[in-house]
């Protein structure tokens, strides 16, 4: 999903500028430069690498591809990715987003995670009209809502489905869309039959139990690669 809309914002970025003028700028580019500034340092790192494989992936796949068509040019472009570490700072994310912009020319930005990084470096895009991309975060609070006017919600109870979260990605398998929306749906399934089973005290000591065996039997994941 954040590939698929990380190239639909490089898109819409290059041919919005020609459908209001009027005219189709007279060379093509030879390659589209997207931005992303990523927390490979610090307090932070560990989410950081989740975003940096994602951006790297929606690239590789574009470029596998032949890359980003672009209607106007009638062809191809292929992408280039521009990362900086932005060491799990606010400031420096800033300062990542307007060098990515001004130096680099990126069309779109990504990478940001963490509310203080986020928030820094939109506003800093904001200011020069240039997008960010940030699924993660977007699909984060919708999740959040929907729990919230379904269940009680205390200010601990990010913990509990942060941890389902986490089970989820490692039974699908890291990196795999797909297997993650089937690992979420079987693990839903195991603790509702685990909870008519056994009890709802039960319910997410089977989620635990399916979480320990698929380590220790296949640690890469259920739909992930060995």
């Amino acid at each position: 999903m954040k590939g698929i809309l990380l190239i639909l914002f490089v898109f819409i970025q290059l041919a919005w500028p020609a459908c209001r003028s009027g005219r189709v700028p007279a060379a093509a580019p030879g390659v589209i430069r997207v931005g992303a500034s990523v927390t490979m340092t610090g307090v932070s790192a560990s989410f950081g690498g989740y975003a940096r494989f994602g951006a790297q992936r929606a690239v590789d796949a574009a470029n596998a591809a032949g890359g980003v068509f672009v209607r106007q040019y009638n062809k191809k472009i292929p992408v280039r990715l521009v990362m900086y570490d932005n060491e799990s700072k606010a400031e420096k994310a800033a300062a990542d987003v307007e060098r990515l912009i001004l130096r680099d020319e990126v069309v779109a930005i990504t990478g940001l995670t963490g509310p203080e990084r986020v928030l820094s470096g939109a506003e800093v895009a904001e200011r020069y009209k240039v997008p960010v991309v940030t699924t993660g975060a977007a699909l984060a609070a919708v999740g959040g809502v929907l729990v919230a006017t379904t269940f009680t919600f205390v200010p601990t109870s990010g913990l509990t489905y942060l941890l389902k979260g986490f089970v989820v990605v490692v039974l699908g398998g890291m990196g795999s869309i797909g297997g993650t929306l089937l690992a979420g749906m079987l693990l839903g399934l195991s603790e509702s039959l685990g909870a008519a089973a056994f009890g709802t005290g039960y319910k997410d000591l089977v989620g635990l139990l399916m979480f320990l065996l698929v380590l220790a039997l296949r640690p890469s994941g259920l739909f992930g690669r060995r």
